[in-house]
């Protein structure tokens, strides 16, 4: 039986004043066993003020990688505004503070199809630290359920058609800081008939807040994120921490 040939895919990537880390984000995905001249690399900066502008500007000069940047409107409306900008149909996202494996691209386009999403688990990196084993513990880290079935995807570890995207109106720009953005594109994607699928090899490594300063408003984020999550969908079972604490 023939191998299918890759899909085209553009990487979507929203970042804000994470320019160490980013980093390292790029050069993880600039190191994917995925054909090179099969995906792109977009990366939105939410206007950043620490010096990534002019790292962006210097390495997209003979890079596949583009950058754009908009002004600072959270994290929902830059992936929206990186799916304006990219030139395939079939769309993957992840984060600033992740580190993709290298063979992510390739396990997440073997799954590609019309009306799904698939995604894979979030390891905390440097999981020694005990916050990264509460994460670990907590069940955030995986989007499977215990009866194999998906509810949710997270926005840092994604990839859909552009055409599923579009149909549910994309990332909810009222959400202006990383958290919930993910759950309620989860929810209107199941309203809109798209299965939600986890590959366990598309997995990457997380960068969790360690730091109480920084544990705290990551938090704070992500609970004004749920707020908009409960008001639009007030109906649904809230998710646990698990949900609320991935990401962003």
């Amino acid at each position: 039986m023939n191998t299918p040939p890759p899909r085209f895919i553009s990487v979507i990537i929203p970042t804000y004043n994470r320019l160490s880390m980013l980093r390292q984000t790029i050069e993880s995905l600039m190191q994917q066993t995925y054909p090179a001249d099969h995906y792109e690399l977009i990366v939105v900066d939410d206007g950043s003020t620490d010096g990534t502008f002019a790292y962006l500007e210097e390495l997209t000069e003979g890079q596949r990688l583009r950058a754009i940047h908009p002004t600072n409107s959270g994290p929902a409306a830059a992936r929206n505004t990186g799916v304006q900008a990219a030139k395939y149909e079939w769309l993957a996202f992840t984060d600033d503070d992740c580190c993709v494996n290298p063979d992510w691209l390739t396990s997440l386009a073997r799954f590609l199809a019309p009306q799904c999403a698939v995604g894979g688990p979030i390891i905390p990196a440097g999981s020694s630290h005990w916050l990264h084993r509460f994460f670990l513990a907590s069940g955030c880290t995986h989007p499977q359920q215990p009866d194999g079935a998906v509810k949710t995807l997270f926005s840092c570890n994604m990839a859909l058609h552009r055409r599923d995207l579009s149909a549910v109106g994309g990332f909810d720009a009222t959400f202006v800081h990383a958290g919930g953005e993910d759950l309620d594109l989860s929810y209107r994607l199941l309203a809109q008939g798209i299965t939600l699928t986890c590959m366990s090899g598309a997995f990457l490594y997380h960068e969790y807040p360690t730091h109480w300063l920084a544990f705290t408003r990551h938090f704070w984020s992500h609970g004004q994120g749920m707020g908009v999550v409960f008001s639009k969908w007030p109906h649904q079972a809230p998710p646990g921490l698990a949900q609320q604490g991935k990401g962003g």
